[in-house]
């Protein structure tokens, strides 16, 4: 606490209490850039996947895992496939789910150090759609 006081007149204060958060209570966020939130059946999109952490935006991370599956690595099923290309994805939808696709990102990086794990849903809808 920073308490501040007038010097002829000691009744007139301020204080502040400031905390300091360790580094390694910072989360970090993922980003899926550029951001969609449907596809359409047949199309291909593409995107990157970075990383925000501690006032900064990361895009040249460590190591970035994404799937289809919760429990695994999953590139394809019934309405979604993902290729990865050099730094970017490929998303490309193959048939119209009722219900919107769950994508699962888990991103690590060493400088700084941070690992986070996160979803995006996006729906699959019929090519007029």
């Amino acid at each position: 606490t920073i308490t501040v006081s007038m010097t002829n007149n000691a009744d007139v204060a301020y204080s502040i209490t400031v905390t300091v958060v360790d580094q390694s209570e910072l989360e970090a966020t993922i980003i899926m850039s550029p951001v969609y939130n449907k596809i359409r059946q047949y199309e291909t999109i593409t995107f990157d996947i970075q990383a925000f952490y501690s006032g900064q935006n990361y895009t040249d991370l460590t190591n970035t895992s994404i799937s289809l599956s919760e429990t695994g690595e999953l590139l394809e099923n019934d309405y979604l496939s993902i290729v990865k290309n050099d730094n970017s994805y490929s998303l490309t939808a193959k048939n119209i789910s009722l219900v919107p696709e769950i994508i699962y990102i888990t991103v690590q990086n060493d400088d700084p150090a941070f690992e986070v794990n996160g979803t995006v849903d996006i729906s699959v809808v019929s090519m007029f759609g």
